[in-house]
C-alpha cells in the first residue's frame, strides 16, 4: 500500500511539486468525467489520499456523482484530503 497518493488536476499537479514523495494520478486542464474515465480504474490504495478536482468541470460533468465514484474506490480505510474548487459553481457543496 502507498503512503501517500494525489489525484486530480493541475492544482493536484502543484501539490505534487510540494509533496513529491507521493505518487501521482494527476493531469493539467482535466475534468472528473475525464479524470474517472482514464485512472478510476487504477489501483488507488492508499494511506493518504489527497484529491483536486472540479476546477475545470462544466455544465455536462455530474461534479458530486464522479468526485463519490472516486471516494468509493478510494475506500474508507484511506485519509482523505479534500482541494476543492473556489468559484466553481456547480462543483459548490459537492460534500454537503
Amino acid at each position: 500500500m502507498l503512503d501517500c497518493l494525489i489525484l486530480g488536476d493541475s492544482i493536484a499537479v502543484g501539490v505534487h511539486l510540494q509533496r513529491w514523495e507521493c505518487a501521482s494520478l494527476s493531469k493539467s486542464g482535466w475534468n472528473t468525467y475525464q479524470w474517472n474515465r482514464d485512472y478510476l480504474n487504477r489501483d488507488l490504495t492508499a494511506k493518504t489520499v489527497i484529491i483536486s478536482l472540479g476546477s475545470n468541470d462544466h455544465k455536462g460533468v455530474r461534479t458530486k456523482a464522479e468526485l463519490q465514484r472516486i471516494r468509493e474506490k478510494v475506500g474508507v480505510n484511506s485519509k482523505v484530503f479534500w482541494i476543492l474548487p473556489h468559484g466553481n459553481l456547480k462543483a459548490d457543496g459537492v460534500l454537503s
